[in-house]
């Protein structure tokens, strides 16, 4: 950080030192000040929180300066030159009443060239809104066929494109071009090779259709806490564990969730690894609630046949749980998925 900007931030903190030994409470500070206005120290567009210890009360005009002194340190952020330029447009009376205020022409145009420059940056929820609505059926070109006319004046303005097109972007584009084409095969037993990769592809989501899919669950109930316990005790992981001390049992889901539940209720604080073994030996109170449980270090081979070591790096590798694995292994051999001994 520059000379400048330590010298502001200075300033900065030393107006909010003083107010903070006044307090939050606007009604005293109404009757001894008058006009108050809560300022975030640290501001929302940088991280900021709601919380009294981020929170100041300040008079208008300390209010103005260090949003002033904020511009001066943050000389880029468009949210903090915006909230400085809002407030140059308020003036308050002896009464305490907000009124508007002509700004100076000289202002306006530097907002205006300080906006070209630097976008208004869009949170990600709007963006998630945004798709949402431009979507599917909302969208209103969906459905919809581009006539030959149309079809033929694009492929038209694109030759033309490419006839005024310099040398050197068109050398760009046709190295990218065949860097995206070296991995693709041109004989007959290169594409049947393709064909076998794809059962491998079949297994593992793209991030657009996990997103689809998130998507759609938003507002779907989920399933119930004993179907998930029952799953759990016939195709996946779940332990017991025995409470010496307070003479308790408490059962889980997997071996993750017994880990998270027992440090957060301070009964017992213990890695992933030590409750694995002890309930493989079933000591230290630990075990598995089904013997099946245990083959977890027995080696699988996949359809696209590789051989992993065991369940869990098979499971990683095609991006499902070792309960749904197991299912296929028993139940679904068509899958092919099966144990080696």
């Amino acid at each position: 950080m520059k000379t400048s900007e330590n010298k502001y931030l200075r300033i900065y903190y030393s107006i909010i030192n003083n107010a903070r030994s006044r307090g939050l409470d606007r009604k005293k500070l109404k009757k001894t000040i008058g006009y108050i206005e809560i300022h975030h120290i640290i501001p929302k567009c940088l991280g900021g929180k709601d919380s009294s210890s981020n929170l100041v009360a300040l008079t208008f005009k300390e209010h103005y300066v260090c949003h002033h002194l904020l511009c001066a340190i943050f000389k880029n952020n468009y949210l903090i030159r915006q909230a400085y330029y809002f407030m140059s447009h308020i003036e308050i009376t002896e009464g305490g009443k907000r009124v508007r205020k002509r700004v100076s022409a000289k202002m306006i145009e530097e907002f205006k060239k300080f906006a070209k420059d630097h976008k208004k940056p869009i949170s990600e929820e709007t963006k998630n809104k945004l798709r949402m609505l431009n979507s599917g059926k909302n969208n209103p070109n969906y459905g919809k066929k581009r006539s030959k006319e149309s079809l033929e004046k694009s492929s038209k303005s694109l030759k033309e494109y490419y006839k005024n097109v310099p040398k050197e972007k068109e050398e760009l584009r046709r190295k990218h071009l065949s860097e995206k084409l070296k991995g693709l095969p041109k004989n007959k037993e290169g594409i049947e090779k393709m064909k076998l990769t794809k059962i491998m592809a079949e297994y593992k989501q793209s991030q657009s259709t996990i997103e689809k899919k998130s998507i759609s669950l938003k507002g779907h109930k989920g399933v119930s806490d004993e179907m998930k316990l029952n799953m759990a005790e016939r195709y996946g992981f779940a332990i017991e564990y025995h409470d010496e001390f307070n003479n308790t049992n408490y059962t889980f889901p997997s071996i993750s969730s017994a880990v998270k539940y027992l440090r957060e209720n301070n009964i017992l604080d213990r890695s992933f690894k030590y409750i694995k073994r002890s309930c493989e030996k079933e000591i230290n109170g630990f075990k598995f609630l089904r013997e099946e449980n245990i083959m977890i270090q027995r080696k699988v081979l996949a359809p696209n046949g590789i051989i992993y070591d065991s369940l869990s790096k098979c499971a990683r590798e095609f991006n499902t749980s070792r309960a749904s694995l197991l299912l296929w292994i028993n139940e679904y051999p068509h899958k092919g998925f099966k144990f080696i001994d």
